[in-house]
């Protein structure tokens, strides 16, 4: 369009220039002829832009696809691998995701190794960039997320959000994270990878970002992004298991007007983190357990009489179908019974529990949710019953604190 547009204006200029001399020649023609030509030829382009970039959706009657429906075909990148990264699938009723972690990470933040944030807004600027250079398709796909929500009656709002700039590896002391906003985060972490597709024919792409996904083709292969090449905004997500006083691990169904996993069956408390729950001191620990404490007093009616007494980090990993979106996982102590607690209507529905005796039913009552659970179980949940069975049961350990607290209730 810019050379058709050049080609216009310097016609133009000697059309204009030629009516101020008296002598009209074949020239003039010419030059006519060209205006007449690069005229219509640059209405023609701009109307075939604002056709493929800006082409009139009918919202209510479209819907998105995915890219990949197993995911677990994803696997960790050779750095990642180096770090002991490994894929782990989840079945999800007609699909697959997955998840990407390292047990020698986990085992890190289980013994309380300190990593420090740094904040670095750089990042956010390349990903805010890369946002503007892929508005065309990028907007359509959050309008049409505007307009669903409003038909669902769910919340979509934006947030400031701690996120994630930097890769997290086994030898971590620093890491880098950056302020950005929920939106940021949709437009790249839950819309890269997708298509919106019409309702009526889902032959027909109205929007396409699947080749956006954050993937590297190795052979027959997929290799996720490391974070700090993917240029997606990664705000940081959290869930913990609570733990009551009178030894019921609490389970919520997420409501149906959450936008993540609504109506699947998800941990005692599930979200992620808010800038304003980043530590004084800049502990990557400390933020994360402030983040896990909020949600947990949020979800629940009894929001200031939640008593929490202890909230032990597990695990982290790499959220695989959400462009390997970063995840930590724990465990929360209560002061509170499990009667107490009562859910907030506008976060989550029915609660659910199971009373643990001695660390083996911890295994057996997870084993049960598994294998007989009704609803779908949300990703996060996975994660979180996984981490705290590697957590009890890996021998080489040196962190004993959750055993302990565990054993102070009277689990053995």
């Amino acid at each position: 369009m810019f050379v058709d547009s050049l080609l216009f204006i310097v016609t133009l200029i000697l059309f204009v220039n030629e009516l101020f001399v008296e002598n009209h020649n074949y020239f003039n023609l010419i030059i006519i002829g060209l205006l007449i030509f690069s005229g219509l030829r640059l209405l023609y382009r701009g109307y075939m832009f604002i056709k493929n970039n800006y082409q009139k959706i009918d919202f209510k009657l479209s819907k998105t696809k995915s890219r990949f429906d197993n995911y677990s075909v994803i696997l960790p990148s050779e750095k990642e691998k180096q770090n002991g990264y490994k894929s782990y699938k989840i079945i999800q009723n007609n699909w697959i995701d997955a998840a990407l972690f390292s047990d020698e990470i986990n085992t890190r933040l289980q013994e309380s190794s300190e990593v420090k944030i740094e904040l670095h807004n750089n990042y956010l600027l390349e990903v805010r960039k890369m946002i503007r250079e892929r508005a065309h398709i990028l907007l359509p796909l959050l309008k049409h997320k505007r307009i669903r929500t409003k038909l669902k009656g769910q919340k979509f709002i934006n947030e400031d959000k701690l996120c994630l700039s930097s890769d997290f590896e086994i030898n971590s002391t620093k890491i880098k994270c950056h302020k950005g906003t929920y939106f940021d985060s949709f437009l790249t972490n839950e819309c890269y990878g997708k298509c919106l597709i019409s309702s009526v024919s889902s032959d027909r792409k109205l929007v396409d970002a699947f080749h956006y996904f954050p993937v590297n083709k190795v052979g027959s292969n997929y290799q996720l992004m490391e974070i700090s090449n993917s240029l997606l905004n990664n705000h940081i997500g959290i869930s913990t298991l609570a733990l009551t006083s009178d030894n019921y691990i609490v389970f919520w169904k997420q409501n149906s007007r959450n936008i993540q996993d609504h109506d699947s069956l998800v941990p005692s408390a599930s979200g992620s983190l808010d800038f304003s729950d980043l530590d004084n001191d800049y502990s990557l620990s400390k933020t994360i357990c402030n983040g896990m404490e909020r949600e947990l007093k949020e979800e629940n009616m009894i929001l200031n009489k939640v008593i929490i007494e202890k909230t032990i980090v597990l695990g982290y990993f790499r959220w695989v179908s959400r462009c390997g979106k970063p995840e930590f996982v724990g465990i929360t102590f209560l002061g509170n019974k499990y009667v107490d607690l009562e859910g907030n209507e506008a976060e989550v529905s029915h609660k659910s529990g199971i009373q643990i005796s001695k660390i083996e039913d911890i295994n057996i009552e997870f084993n049960r949710i598994r294998e007989n659970s009704t609803s779908n179980i949300s990703l996060p949940l996975y994660m979180n019953m996984l981490f705290l069975e590697q957590y009890i049961c890996n021998p080489s350990n040196t962190n004993k604190e959750l055993k302990e607290l565990l054993s102070s209730r009277g689990i053995k």
